[in-house]
């Protein structure tokens, strides 16, 4: 996180701690050999790490009761929300 154009900046919170960062990047070189995915798609790969470091497995445990309540709630009389909640299921892995 030393080469130029990477700046980091601690984000306080009101206790003054910092245990998160802000990163910008200003016209960083990264040499060839230590790309991570394909030129110019910086943004994308991004995107895609931040999907997984925001809705691993932890993401679902915790949401598992909200998904619960949520099924038993359900109108199942209806056609739409049974299918919304069978596309879920399947999405999420409980079939």
């Amino acid at each position: 996180m030393n080469t130029p154009g990477i700046d980091v900046r601690p984000i306080k919170d009101m206790t003054t701690n910092s245990h998160f960062c802000e990163v910008f990047y200003t016209d960083v070189r990264v040499p060839k050999a230590n790309l991570v995915g394909v030129q110019g798609g910086a943004f994308s790969q991004t995107m895609r790490q931040l999907e997984h470091e925001r809705g691993g497995i932890d993401r679902l445990v915790s949401n598992k009761a909200l998904y619960d309540m949520a099924r038993k709630r359900a109108d199942t009389t209806n056609r739409v929300v049974r299918q919304e909640i069978r596309s879920e299921e399947r999405r999420v892995g409980k079939e």
